[in-house]
């Protein structure tokens, strides 16, 4: 194995990891637009750790983290109604409770990161009723995946097709009061809004019914930036940064 074939295996394993930075994710899934040996590469990481996910124990949050979440997402009527006043910097609170998560993704990530390594220096072997023998498997390779990407000015915009057909949508921060938004564009008949792009993370954005089966290889969608919350009149309003078709890598 090459120097190059390893580091495009480590790229892989990362990004099925979600060890990536915003900015590194997002030109890592441009580069899966035209590079089907990362895209391979992506299949076979995705492969090898899924089953990860049957092996590792569960782990609860403690009293604390659980509580802090809770009050968070699930104020009551009497602070909803009278929400404290906003203040700069983050609680006490607040950095303990962000102090807890990353100390548990680390120590998940790299006791993963162990298991990948026992992985990779041996095969995975299944043990069968009767004499004590051992069969090696292989962990099935993902099908194919849809891709799109959106040029707009110096971004481009990624969108996915998810197995269960919604939208995985890479984030991009609009201007002071405005929103992007993404549209399906039907071969005939006017666009479709898909919804509003986030600005940090991946937003999953939900196929309207009447759209089902249309989201294929070659189908087409497009960016506009809108007023804030969306376009009012249900088709686009703004400028259209861009627009992509589906691929399948």
């Amino acid at each position: 194995m090459s120097a190059t074939d390893l580091d495009m295996e480590t790229e892989a394993m990362e990004y099925v990891l979600g060890l990536m930075s915003p900015d590194e994710r997002r030109e890592f899934q441009a580069d899966l637009l035209d590079d089907p040996e990362l895209a391979d590469a992506v299949w076979q990481a995705e492969g090898m750790l899924t089953p990860l996910a049957a092996v590792l124990p569960e782990r609860k949050p403690s009293p604390a983290v659980l509580k802090g979440l809770e009050q968070r997402l699930f104020a009551g009527s009497k602070a909803a109604a009278a929400p404290a006043p906003v203040r700069k910097g983050a609680s006490r609170t607040g950095r303990a409770v962000w102090s807890g998560l990353t100390t548990l993704f680390f120590v998940s990530t790299v006791a993963a990161l162990f298991v990948i390594g026992v992985l990779l220096a041996r095969p995975i072997t299944i043990e069968v009723p009767g004499p004590v023998q051992y069969v090696e498997a292989e962990a099935p390779a993902p099908g194919p995946e849809l891709i799109a990407g959106v040029p707009a000015g110096s971004e481009v915009l990624i969108a996915r097709v998810l197995p269960d057909g919604r939208l995985a949508v890479s984030a991009m921060t609009p201007g002071e009061g405005t929103d992007y938004e993404l549209w399906f564009m039907p071969q005939s008949g006017d666009p479709v809004s898909l919804g509003l792009v986030g600005a940090s993370g991946e937003t999953v954005l939900t196929v309207p019914p009447a759209l089902a089966g249309e989201v294929d290889a070659g189908a087409a969608v497009a960016l506009s930036e809108e007023p804030e919350g969306g376009s009012p009149t249900g088709r686009p309003t703004g400028d259209v940064l861009g627009t992509g078709t589906f691929k399948s890598i």
